[in-house]
């Protein structure tokens, strides 16, 4: 038998409205909260009474051994501060507080690190908190192991290399932000002082950017590695790059020459 296709949606839709208008509300809510994937818990006065089975999960137990518990419990002590003040802003205000980043501790004692989103929730007279924690423990591994890559990768790209006894040139190479400065502050310091290093040239010809912040990180690194007896020369300052720290107001305080040639020889280098 052929059933026409308006008469098969007709009735689909006869049967949707059906379940829906026979299905309480609550109980709908209730099935929805259940499957979600993100840990939901309610707390009021501080003590749990209601989380969900991915709540439960991040906890590390059944839903049972967690109800009319402290939730401050299962928080990493260094977060316990920063919970109490965002609970009371909601309670006293009725307001969210933006997203925020904490410890979850398991009830066997291994931690979590969460993502938190909370917002005020009427129970008859009281005001409770509903607090939404999504795991992102992996996606934090993921960003440590991406840091840790850029790190080396920006150290194996600024190489400090010996040319002479007591003489090292660091040539810098391409485009220079303000997170790849600040790594050559923690890099050289560290770099240079197990080397028997009198002076140190910063060769800036392969740089195509110079801004404000990355002069500033340059002469902290200047700063901070004069302190270990070693001097600094910047060479292959680009008429380009020249013109750019004049327009921008930058005054280099350490001693400039246009080649490593010039540099040597002001050094005392023949030859």
């Amino acid at each position: 038998m052929v059933i026409k296709k308006e008469r098969y949606w007709k009735d689909v839709l006869t049967i949707v409205r059906f379940d829906e208008a026979s299905l309480d509300k609550n109980e709908i809510f209730k099935q929805i909260v259940e499957r979600l994937t993100e840990a939901v818990i309610v707390h009021l006065d501080g003590d749990i009474i209601y989380l969900n089975q991915s709540g439960a999960e991040l906890l590390g137990g059944s839903n049972q051994e967690f109800i009319g518990k402290k939730l401050i419990s299962y928080i990493h002590e260094d977060y316990h501060q920063t919970v109490y003040e965002r609970i009371n802003h909601i309670v006293e205000n009725g307001t969210s507080p933006s997203t925020s980043e904490q410890m979850i501790r398991r009830a066997d004692g291994s931690t979590v690190q969460v993502e938190t989103n909370c917002n005020p929730l009427q129970i008859e007279t009281k005001q409770a908190v509903q607090s939404v924690f999504r795991d992102i423990t992996g996606r934090k591994e993921t960003e440590r192991s991406l840091e840790k890559a850029l790190k080396e990768i920006n150290e194996l790209a600024s190489p400090i290399v010996p040319i002479l006894k007591g003489i090292a040139v660091l040539p810098l190479i391409g485009s220079i932000e303000t997170e790849r400065a600040q790594q050559f502050l923690d890099h050289i310091p560290a770099s240079v002082a197990d080397k028997d290093i009198q002076w140190l040239i910063l060769d800036f010809s392969g740089i195509v950017n110079l801004d404000t912040y990355v002069a500033d990180y340059l002469f902290k690194v200047n700063e901070t590695i004069r302190l270990l007896g070693i001097e600094t020369i910047i060479t292959g300052m680009r008429p380009d790059l020249a013109q750019v720290a004049t327009q921008l107001g930058i005054k280099f305080s350490i001693k400039t020459f246009g080649s490593v040639r010039q540099a040597l020889h002001y050094i005392g280098v023949r030859g």
